[in-house]
């Protein structure tokens, strides 16, 4: 027989075809692909004359190529949002915590360390910043003279000029 180049140490099982007398393989890690000993593909005929179950087989190839394209898609999208100009907006920043809009235009509210507070739920723009309101308040508005709050300038009692005031003349 050829040398063969069929890696055993690999995890393959190995069945004889006695009318042809050859080998047929099939690596544990990639079913419903079966090889001869010179690691060329055989047809699923073949194989099922070797003793494989080549219709089992045949389903797990399907699935198995069917979960690597499902996370090929989804690997793509991730680098696609990733990759993209304003892919992160940050609508609000307040003392070092953020609303941020991803690509799919959902926002997550974000911890000064760049955690999400929101855990993995994507919030609308008005329930984030209803949260972010709640985590961090807006500080209130400082009170003014205009809305009748009397200054720190008080004068010194009895028609005297007090601090900050000037003397009347």
């Amino acid at each position: 027989m050829a040398k063969s180049n069929i890696d055993e140490d690999r995890g393959v099982l190995i069945r004889h075809v006695p009318e042809l007398g050859m080998e047929i393989y099939m690596y544990r890690d990639t079913p419903g692909v079966w090889l001869n000993a010179y690691g060329t593909p055989v047809a699923p005929d073949l194989a099922r004359k070797a003793g494989f179950d080549v219709d089992r087989y045949l389903k797990l190839k399907q699935r198995r190529d069917m979960m690597s394209q499902a996370q090929a898609a989804i690997e793509k999208q991730l680098d696609l949002e990733a990759s993209q100009p304003g892919a992160r907006t940050v609508i609000l920043e307040r003392d070092g915590f953020k609303i941020v809009q991803t690509a799919s235009g959902r926002c997550v509210v974000e911890a000064p360390d760049g955690t999400a507070l929101t855990g993995t739920a994507q919030l609308n723009e008005t329930a984030a910043r209803a949260i972010f309101d709640q985590i961090c308040p807006p500080a209130a508005p400082a009170p003014s003279e205009a809305e009748g709050v009397p200054s720190a300038d008080v004068g010194g009692g009895a028609g005297r000029p007090g601090p900050g005031r000037a003397a009347k003349k």
